[in-house]
C-alpha cells in the first residue's frame, strides 16, 4: 500500500477566473485557508457582479479523499448557505516521480459487469463524467442498464446527476468556445442566442431576464448547470 500524497493542484470551474494552485494538504485545515487566501481576491469581483457580494466570506471545503472542493457561504443567523466555485484535486508530482493515477483508459469502454468494484472517486486512472457540481461519479454505468424501466429522467444515485434510463451517464463536464466570426451561427445555437449584427458580428444571449453580448475574440463558458459566463477577449 503506499501512502497517499499529500500535495495537490487545484483547478477551478472555468466560470470562475481563479488561477490554478499548488498546496501541500499535509495540514488540511492551513491549505483550506491557504487556498481562500489564494481565490478569494478573485472571486470577489465575480460575486459582486451576480449581486451576491456578501459570498466572499466564505471558506474552501473539501472532500475526504481530496478529489474535489467547492467554496461554501454559511450565514448562520439566516440559516442560510450557498455552495459555488467547484473544483477538482490533482496529486502533484515533483520533476522525477513517476505520473501515477493519470486518465488512461475511458469509462465508457469498460462493461458494467467488469466494474462491480471500480470506485472512480479512486481510480483516477480511468476517466469520469461529472455531475453538475464538477464531481466525477464514482460507478456511472447504472443508467445504461436500464433499458425500458419506466423511469425516464432520474438522478443518478451515485453523484446525483440528473441521468435518462437506458442511456450511458450524462456528462456535465464544463465547456468554452471561443466566439469568432466563422462560427458566430454554432455558437449562437449553441447558447440558445441570436445573432446580433452589426459590425463586430455580435452574439446575444437572454439569462436571468438579461440580455448578455459577446463579440469575436471573447471566451463563453457553460458550467455544469447549463450557466453561461463571457472571458472577454485579451487585448
Amino acid at each position: 500500500m503506499t501512502d497517499q500524497p499529500t500535495t495537490y493542484r487545484i483547478e477551478f470551474g472555468p466560470a470562475w477566473p481563479v488561477p490554478p494552485i499548488t498546496v501541500d494538504f499535509a495540514d488540511r485545515n492551513a491549505a483550506a485557508r491557504t487556498v481562500a487566501e489564494h481565490a478569494i481576491p478573485h472571486l470577489r469581483p465575480v460575486l459582486k457582479e451576480k449581486g451576491r457580494p456578501e459570498l466572499a466570506d466564505c471558506f474552501f471545503q473539501i472532500d475526504r479523499d481530496l478529489t474535489v472542493g467547492q467554496f461554501m457561504w454559511l450565514s448562520l443567523a439566516g440559516e442560510k448557505a450557498a455552495q459555488f466555485c467547484p473544483a477538482r484535486l490533482t496529486p502533484h508530482h515533483h520533476r522525477g516521480d513517476p505520473m501515477t493515477n493519470q486518465p488512461t483508459a475511458q469509462w465508457t469502454d469498460i462493461d458494467p459487469k467488469d466494474a462491480t468494484s471500480i470506485n472512480l472517486s479512486e481510480r483516477l486512472d480511468i476517466t469520469a463524467p461529472l455531475n453538475e457540481n464538477g464531481e466525477r461519479c464514482p460507478w456511472p454505468w447504472e443508467p445504461q442498464q436500464l433499458v425500458g424501466a419506466p423511469l425516464g429522467q432520474y438522478r443518478c444515485p451515485y453523484c446525483m446527476a440528473m441521468v435518462m434510463a437506458g442511456m450511458p451517464h450524462l456528462d456535465y463536464a464544463p465547456e468554452e468556445r471561443t466566439l469568432t466570426r466563422e462560427n458566430a451561427d454554432e455558437v449562437a445555437e449553441w447558447v440558445g442566442g441570436r445573432r446580433a449584427g452589426g459590425a463586430y458580428e455580435l452574439v446575444a444571449f437572454d439569462q436571468f431576464g438579461e440580455t448578455f453580448y459577446a463579440k469575436p475574440g471573447d471566451v463563453i463558458h457553460r458550467d455544469g448547470y447549463g450557466e453561461f459566463t463571457i472571458r472577454p477577449a485579451t487585448p
